[in-house]
């Protein structure tokens, strides 16, 4: 059977299972205001780990929006989603815009580059030093802007260490990068895609309409993006593009619901969201299995993740909170008790949570399984792409 006869026969049957088993939603996605709204596309959030090899470099990232786009701007940061950071400031040669395409002689799914002569479409800049924040200028020259949805475009940059031999925090997410500044500005084919997206990038953008803006986190490398999955193909985006509903996300490699709880809503993961001036009308929160791994308890998990509910609510002002349910990942016996029993907890009737999304069904091997399906498995914890399709199609479709 092909690929595309499966992921037919997938939509369809995951659609006739969520209607049949889902109860009727408090509140569901409804329509935000109206008027010009703000959202975010994140390429990396910087907290996989640190790069000190490079002193010189450029990557390209590839991206794709679920709406049309009235003006961008660059939000880039030498820091992680928690903790404290000290590092020098970085230059960076600007960043070029332009559309994007597959690499037709590798044939390399995941190979994307800017296509013809990406145009220059801001200047060279600092990235400050120790975890400040750098937010270019708008972008609105049209030909600079993504407008087109049903388009993918790419964003490359060059950058330089103000001091050599200092750190870089790497997101987890897939870019194109090598170790030549002025590739930035260059056409055509550079690389393949590589894991990890140099320092916490993301373009945000304003568009007119009423669509709802959902956050995607806090979370863990599952929101982030891992292993063979750019994040455009990401499980929200997929989820984003579909519904036509624009995404922001935070997240933090292997980070758990216990120190996102714990976090302070100064920390970099909730404050460049706070600072975006994102009017987020909903968030997927999916965390768990890194605190399965370490030892926590089902009453530890269950106050942790209200912990983190309570502070969008408060901080951010989300007045609809999603959880979604822990997908297997090669847990021993123990943990694995847990699991089972945090998800039975989960698809309880939650107060205060809007609905959880059943992402467990939609990855494991069978009913109550305790690894990922096989074709839905990268290592055994991430996802492949068809991995992140299956999850995107676990939360119900929606009217904008």
């Amino acid at each position: 059977m092909s690929l595309e006869t499966r992921l037919a026969a997938l939509v369809g049957r995951l659609g006739q299972e969520t209607k049949a088993a889902r109860p009727a939603r408090p509140g569901g996605f409804v329509a935000g205001s109206s008027g010009t709204r703000r959202a975010q596309f994140a390429f990396g959030c910087g907290g996989m780990d640190t790069v000190v090899t490079h002193d010189t470099g450029h990557q390209r990232m590839p991206f794709q929006l679920p709406v049309g786009v009235k003006q961008w701007r660059l939000c880039i940061s030498n820091a992680p989603p928690m903790g404290a950071v000290t590092a020098p400031a970085i230059n960076c040669t600007g960043v070029w815009f332009g559309p994007a395409y597959r690499d037709p002689t590798t044939g390399n799914p995941n190979g994307w580059y800017g296509a013809g002569n990406p145009t220059q479409a801001i200047a060279a800049f600092t990235i400050p030093a120790n975890g400040g924040e750098y937010r270019s200028p708008w972008v609105t020259t049209a030909s600079l802007l993504p407008s087109d949805p049903s388009k993918a475009y790419v964003i490359s940059m060059g950058w330089t260490k103000t001091v050599n031999g200092s750190t870089i925090y790497r997101g987890c997410g897939g870019a194109a990068n090598n170790t030549t500044a002025a590739d930035a500005a260059a056409s055509g084919p550079i690389i393949g895609i590589n894991q990890g997206v140099m320092f916490s990038v993301a373009i945000e953008y304003e568009f007119a309409g009423s669509n709802k803006i959902v956050l995607a986190g806090p979370g863990d490398s599952l929101t982030e993006g891992y292993g063979p999955t750019l994040n455009m193909n990401n499980w929200q985006h997929r989820f984003s593009m579909r519904e036509k509903l624009p995404m922001v996300t935070t997240a933090d490699f292997g980070s758990s619901a216990q120190q996102w709880a714990a976090a302070a809503i100064t920390e970099p993961g909730y404050k460049r969201i706070i600072d975006g001036g994102f009017n987020i009308d909903a968030a997927i929160v999916h965390l768990g299995t890194n605190d399965l791994n370490s030892g926590r308890t089902l009453a530890q998990i269950q106050a942790d993740l209200y912990a983190v509910r309570n502070k969008l609510v408060t901080n951010l002002g989300i007045k609809e909170i999603y959880f979604t349910t822990i997908a297997p990942r090669n847990l021993a016996a123990a943990p694995e008790a847990v699991r089972k029993t945090v998800n039975t907890w989960l698809t309880s009737n939650q107060p205060d949570v809007t609905e959880v999304f059943d992402f467990k069904s939609a990855l494991e091997t069978t009913i109550d399984g305790v690894t990922l399906r096989t074709d839905s498995s990268f290592d055994g914890i991430h996802w492949t792409n068809y991995g992140t399709l299956r999850a995107s199609l676990a939360i119900p479709s929606i009217a904008p």
